[in-house]
C-alpha cells in the first residue's frame, strides 16, 4: 500500500483545475461580428478543458487505485499506468507541483476578478461594445492587461503541475508513450507560445483603446504604466 500523503494531492488537483477552467471560460457570449471586425482580429486562445480534466481525473484515479488491492484498482492501474505498476506509488506532492498549483489558482482568481471588473465588456475577441467604457479599477489599476497576467500564471502552472516531477505523466511512464508525448508537446507548446502572442495582443489592444479613448487612456497609461507585470513589463 502506498503512503497516504499523495491522497492530499487530489483536492489540490481539483482546486487548481476548477480555477483554471473558470479562468479559461468566456464570461460573456462572443462579440458580434460587427464589433469584432472593426479591428480585423480574432481570438488567439483555445479552450483546453478536455486535456486538463483528462489529466486531473487520470492522475486522481491512479492515486486512489494505488491505495487499494481490489481487482478494480488493479485493473485501473493496468490501464492508466503504461510502465511497471509500482511506479504509480511515485506520484507525490513536490515543490514543483505546489508551485504549479499556486500559479494556477492565482491565475484563475486573477482572471475571475477581471471577468467581474469588466462585466459585459470582457470578451475573448478584440472588440469594442456599443457604449464601451474604459475600465481602470480593480486589477486594471495594477496593470493594464491583468487578464493576460492571469493567463500566463495559469499556463506556467499547468506545465509545472501536470507534467512536472511527481506527476502522473512524469512518474508513470506516459512520457514514453506516443499519446503522452503528443499531448505533452501540444499542451506545452500552446502555453509556451502564449507569451509571445500575449505581448503582441496587448500592444494591439493598447493601440485600439488609445485611439478610442484618447485623453482618458493617456491618463490611465500614465498612472498604470505596466502592461502585464508590475515594475517589469
Amino acid at each position: 500500500m502506498a503512503s497516504s500523503l499523495p491522497l492530499l494531492k487530489i483536492p489540490l488537483l481539483f482546486a487548481s483545475a476548477t480555477l483554471t477552467h473558470a479562468g479559461l471560460t468566456p464570461p460573456n457570449p462572443p462579440a458580434k461580428t460587427i464589433e469584432a471586425n472593426r479591428f480585423g482580429a480574432t481570438d488567439i486562445l483555445s479552450h483546453r478543458a478536455a486535456v486538463l480534466w483528462s489529466n486531473v481525473l487520470g492522475e486522481s484515479a491512479v492515486i486512489l487505485a494505488s491505495h487499494s488491492d481490489s481487482p478494480l484498482a488493479q485493473r485501473v492501474l493496468s490501464i492508466l499506468v503504461p510502465a511497471v505498476a509500482p511506479t504509480a506509488t511515485h506520484i507525490r506532492i513536490t515543490s514543483t507541483f505546489l508551485l504549479g498549483c499556486i500559479l494556477m489558482c492565482a491565475g484563475g482568481f486573477t482572471r475571475i476578478a477581471c471577468h467581474r471588473e469588466l462585466g459585459q465588456y470582457f470578451t475573448w475577441e478584440l472588440s469594442l461594445r456599443n457604449n464601451h467604457k474604459l475600465v481602470t479599477t480593480g486589477p486594471y489599476a495594477v496593470v493594464r492587461h491583468p487578464s493576460y497576467t492571469g493567463l500566463l500564471m495559469m499556463g506556467i502552472g499547468n506545465v509545472l503541475g501536470l507534467f512536472g516531477a511527481g506527476s502522473w505523466w512524469r512518474e508513470c511512464g506516459l512520457w514514453a508513450t506516443s499519446l503522452g508525448k503528443t499531448v505533452a508537446v501540444q499542451w506545452a507548446a500552446e502555453w509556451l507560445i502564449a507569451p509571445a502572442l500575449i505581448v503582441w495582443r496587448v500592444r494591439v489592444e493598447d493601440e485600439v483603446l488609445r485611439k478610442e479613448f484618447r485623453e482618458q487612456w493617456d491618463a490611465w497609461a500614465q498612472k498604470t504604466q505596466y502592461r502585464l507585470i508590475p515594475y517589469v513589463f
